[in-house]
């Protein structure tokens, strides 16, 4: 699917619409959200995006272990691809030109009319989304995501999209959550691994939790990228430094622990030779005088003065 992930010079080719409409795209211009060709035409699924037979994935089982492609049943964006009219496919040809050509006002006047003539379809709530990001229009382009996430039970784009616009809302939380609703979608959707390598690595302060999903990034390539394997080596550094300061702080506690449970010890065995008993936390009162002691019995005897009027 280059049309949906490649970072080279976008071409609008009528060819390519075709499957954007057909599968109900969310991502046919490529972008940040869109990292690289899909390589991987298989998935393991669960939730929404589940074809029948399919067996379920979770992305958090990726932290311990990483899988091929052919792991990944069939991609269920494009095995649920509708029927498209040939005028449709033109009409979404020309808004896509239009963006190519850099009249974005156009193109979107473009876009909104297909959202509102093609309601089947999730491509054309993607695009204006991702154009409305591109011109830093995050409100619009998280309304216009979040549409084409509604349209298209099955559209992993749309939800990647969805979440890098929240990452850059500063929304990190939900933008968790819609990369691993795109991976559950289809786990051989291998840009949803990387953004959320990204997003726990340098946005929420868990690189260690990053380590994963990069090399499953990593596992879907026909050649890892150099990039991606770079970080992975940087985290695994900075882990492992990370882990030995918290072991050397631990071991320095325990010896302090030590040398003051072992001074204890020492004073009691001293203690306990010179014969010293401890000393009582009561101070000593000085015996009292026998005047003294007269005066207060007599001034316990005095009674108390009776101020009632009879």
């Amino acid at each position: 699917m280059k049309w949906f992930t490649d970072t080279r010079p976008r071409l609008a080719l009528v060819a390519s619409v075709v499957v954007i409409l057909a599968a109900c795209s969310g991502a046919p211009r490529k972008s940040e959200s869109e990292l690289r060709p899909e390589t991987a035409d298989s998935g393991v699924q669960n939730g929404a995006g589940s074809l029948p037979g399919q067996q379920v994935f979770s992305p958090d089982t990726i932290m311990s272990s990483q899988f091929t492609a052919e792991s990944f049943g069939p991609n269920p964006y494009l095995a649920n691809a509708p029927y498209v009219s040939d005028i449709d496919k033109q009409a979404m040809a020309s808004a896509l030109a239009l963006i190519e050509a850099g009249e974005t006002e156009k193109a979107q006047e473009a876009l909104e009319s297909l959202v509102e003539s093609l309601p089947r379809f999730s491509g054309p709530a993607y695009n204006l989304a991702q154009l409305k990001k591109d011109q830093k229009d995050l409100e619009g382009a998280q309304k216009a995501a979040q549409l084409a996430v509604e349209r298209n039970q099955y559209n992993m784009y749309a939800r990647n999209l969805l979440a890098l616009i929240y990452r850059e809302q500063g929304d990190f939380e939900n933008a968790e959550i819609q990369y691993k609703e795109a991976l559950s979608i289809w786990g051989g959707y291998a840009p949803a691994y990387r953004n959320l390598g990204i997003l726990y690595d340098m946005y929420m302060g868990q690189p260690e939790k990053a380590l994963g999903y990069y090399k499953q990034y990593n596992m879907l390539q026909a050649e890892p990228s150099k990039q991606v394997t770079g970080w992975t080596v940087d985290i695994e550094r900075r882990v492992a430094a990370a882990r030995k300061r918290e072991q050397a702080e631990l071991e320095a506690q325990q010896a302090a622990e030590a040398a003051a449970a072992a001074e204890v010890a020492a004073q009691k065995e001293a203690s306990a030779a010179t014969g010293d008993s401890p000393q009582s936390s009561e101070t000593p009162q000085p015996a009292k005088s026998e005047d003294e002691a007269i005066h207060q019995a007599a001034e316990a005897e005095v009674p108390p003065t009776d101020t009632s009027v009879q």
